[in-house]
């Protein structure tokens, strides 16, 4: 039997699978990928075919295109720069129909009386959430989102929710009802100056979510960043259009196998 061995991020698809002390060194990259090479060879010998490199930036691909490789872009990933005073200025930088919409969204989930916004993050803690609820959740979206056949489902194995759930630079936001019943939520690893959006996982207003949930959790992300005086936040892939109305930058990644 024969295979490629997949170089991912398990925490996040917005990121490479391998990471460096120095992000710029391409020599180093170079250096790590050939070591990989070498040591996957001794160890799985002639039925490894190749690697496969995932979400690999513009500045990446020299390192990587040194030998003969087969390359395909990927859907981009999204970043939140902050240049921002505050949030009055960055809602003031989006167009008037957006900002009318997330004034609109948050008004009234923020006035909804059967709704429980908690997160970490500013101090209001969240209502308890177990790792079998993040994957559940997650998987119910994935299924939603993605339909076809051939493409790939990244599924959070319940495992490896509850390793980010309780790693020590993890916050989360969650949305209940006043039953008990989760809504949504998403997690965020929270770097000193671009913290990474992970997870989120929502139920639809038909399944008893609520509508705009998605622009809601943004919208207190952005805020966030923008008081605290953050770079900004890596928002990861998916609903790109969306994004782009929302001032977010879309940053082109490909996906790089090198035959072994």
């Amino acid at each position: 039997m024969t295979g490629v061995v997949d170089v991912d991020c398990l925490a996040s698809s917005a990121l490479p699978g391998i990471a460096l002390s120095d992000p710029d060194d391409l020599e180093l990259l170079a250096e790590v990928v050939t070591a990989l090479r070498i040591a996957l060879r001794q160890r799985f010998g002639q039925r490894l075919r190749g690697l496969m490199f995932r979400q690999i930036g513009a500045e990446w691909l020299p390192a990587l295109l040194r030998r003969p490789a087969v390359v395909r872009q990927g859907g981009p990933i999204a970043v939140f720069h902050n240049r921002f005073s505050d949030f009055d200025e960055y809602l003031k930088s989006l167009g008037r129909k957006r900002r009318q919409s997330i004034q609109s969204i948050t008004r009234r989930l923020e006035a909804d009386p059967d709704l429980r916004v908690g997160s970490t993050l500013w101090g209001k803690e969240p209502t308890p959430l177990t790792a079998d609820e993040a994957a559940g959740l997650l998987k119910h979206v994935v299924d939603r989102h993605h339909q076809r056949w051939w493409l790939r489902k990244r599924y959070l194995h319940p495992d490896l929710a509850q390793a980010k759930l309780d790693h020590p630079q993890v916050d989360r936001i969650t949305y209940h009802d006043h039953a008990g019943r989760l809504l949504a939520y998403a997690t965020i690893w929270n770097h000193p100056t671009m913290p990474l959006l992970g997870a989120w996982g929502a139920l639809q207003p038909n399944e008893g979510g609520r509508k705009g949930l998605w622009f809601h959790c943004q919208a207190k992300l952005a805020k966030w960043c923008i008081d605290r005086g953050l770079a900004g936040m890596i928002v990861g892939q998916g609903s790109p259009e969306e994004k782009r109305r929302l001032g977010y930058d879309l940053q082109p990644q490909w996906t790089v196998l090198l035959p072994q």
